[in-house]
């Protein structure tokens, strides 16, 4: 299994998976008193939410990542860094045997201009 250099506040994130990647772009409509539409666009563009798929044999590293959430810190994916994140959810943790020690989760990451 080949795995993506990811860690969040300096916390290792073993991510096999880039699941989710968007783009957004903040709008703002708002309809006239005449029914017409106007419409504000944002000019930039954010590559927000992140979500990985991520297997680790250590339930520490989970165990880490939860208690970073309330938390900002800088995203570091293959080198790229992205502060001001936050970790806006971890689930799906799972034991992939029974006993094994070893877990697959999902960990999802936003990110804001300013806190």
């Amino acid at each position: 299994m080949s795995f993506l250099s990811v860690t969040f506040a300096g916390l290792p994130v073993t991510a096999y998976q880039d699941t989710e990647k968007n783009f957004t772009v903040t709008a703002k409509e708002v309809q006239l008193y005449n029914g017409d539409f106007f419409a504000a666009i944002s000019n930039k563009k954010r590559d927000f939410p992140r979500s990985f798929d991520c297997y680790t044999e250590d339930y520490t590293e989970i165990s880490n990542l939860a208690d970073a959430i309330g938390t900002f810190g800088t995203l570091v994916i293959e080198g790229e860094s992205f502060p001001d994140c936050y970790i806006s959810g971890i689930g799906g943790i799972k034991e992939v045997v029974r006993g094994s020690g070893k877990f697959v989760y999902n960990i999802k990451f936003s990110k804001v201009d300013q806190h």
